[in-house]
């Protein structure tokens, strides 16, 4: 599921501001990006895995396994709170760019994004899903499922995808 929401994350400004996009810098951009987020996602699973070993399975979350009066475990877990506090908003802008683009589409051709319509569609997104998640809790159940099935599916078909739409059609056999 982090996979789906980071490349879902960096697409939209990548295509904001590449200049130039040929076939073979949209192919670099895709393959050395993923390509590098898988690293780093292994070293992060590397890591946790020397660090807690089997006890990860058993437990619900690696907060878990800190002792909960802990004071350098109670900093940690401030920190985590205000890092979510900023990423929270941060995974708006796809959203929101999606969100401008369709309104652009449908009934604003000319609309623009000045700095406070910005900050006023990210803010109202933002509260928007804050109050859906408060409204419908069990939500969280849905959304994993999702979660799980559209980052498989991503992680499947996404590549492919790419390369078709970067390789001429003579490369690929008609369906």
């Amino acid at each position: 599921g982090v996979y789906d929401v980071m490349w879902r994350m960096n697409c939209v400004p990548l295509d904001l501001v590449f200049r130039d996009p040929t076939n073979l810098r949209c192919f670099c951009v895709a393959v050395c990006g993923t390509t590098l987020l898988c690293c780093v996602y292994m070293l992060i699973a590397f890591g946790g895995y020397l660090s807690w070993g089997k006890r990860l399975v058993s437990c619900s979350g690696v907060v878990d396994l800190y002792p909960s009066d802990d004071k350098l475990f109670v900093a940690i877990r401030i920190a985590l709170v205000c890092a979510l506090l900023v990423t929270t908003p941060l995974n708006m802008y796809p959203i929101r760019e999606s969100f401008v683009d369709l309104i652009r589409k449908l009934c604003a051709p000319k609309y623009e994004l000045t700095s406070a319509r910005r900050v006023l569609w990210g803010s109202v997104l933002t509260f928007a899903f804050a109050c859906r998640a408060l409204a419908l809790p069990a939500a969280v159940k849905i959304i994993e499922l999702l979660g799980g099935t559209v980052a498989a599916r991503s992680m499947i078909l996404g590549p492919g995808t790419v390369l078709r739409l970067v390789f001429p059609s003579r490369v690929w056999p008609e369906w």
